[in-house]
């Protein structure tokens, strides 16, 4: 099973930020493609497309902007690149899709499989009807990490929230402090 910290994806979303510009509110990662949406959805730089170019894995021929409620977003097509298995090593990308079989052996393996990056949080969309809870436990061995099951929206997920680094016995002392709730989750 591939492991991973919700804290060493999140540096993942921290590295592709800092290729385009520090303006990244979102990475959407499907078998298909990879979205990626803007803090200033009305305006994006030439800067911002050829920070996502010097990535091994990005090409501009499969490399496009669309529009979606009055915000561009980028696009980039890589279904064939995911089923081939021709997502370059080298590329700050390649352990995002790693990341996706592993949450696809656990939820399913259909088309709309997908989750999304933040600052602060994953989500990993669950559009399963049926879902065994041993599958769920799997997801969170996964993150090595709780979730928040997340059922009230559109589109059921599961929330991880990053993990500050303080240790347990300080918790206690900070349990007034407000933690990150899917009431602040940007809503999709």
């Amino acid at each position: 099973m591939y492991k991973t910290k919700v804290n060493d994806v999140l540096k993942i979303f921290s590295k592709v930020n800092k290729m385009v510009g520090g303006e990244l509110l979102e990475i959407s990662v499907k078998k298909s493609r990879l979205n990626f949406e803007f803090q200033n959805g009305d305006l994006v730089s030439a800067s911002t497309i050829i920070g996502l170019l010097k990535d091994e894995l990005i090409d501009e021929e499969n490399l496009y902007m669309t529009d979606f409620n009055n915000s561009i977003r980028i696009t980039f097509e890589c279904k064939d690149m995911v089923e081939q298995g021709l997502i370059p090593d080298k590329s700050v990308f390649s352990d995002l899709f790693v990341l996706l079989q592993e949450i696809g052996d656990h939820i399913c393996q259909c088309p709309a499989l997908e989750y999304t990056i933040s600052t602060d949080f994953i989500k990993v969309y669950i559009d399963k009807p049926n879902i065994f809870i041993d599958d769920l436990n799997n997801l969170q061995e996964v993150f090595d990490s709780n979730f928040s099951l997340e059922l009230q929206k559109q589109r059921p997920y599961c929330l991880f929230v990053k993990k500050n680094n303080i240790p347990d016995d300080t918790l206690d002392a900070l349990s007034t402090i407000p933690t990150l709730t899917s009431n602040m989750v940007r809503k999709i």
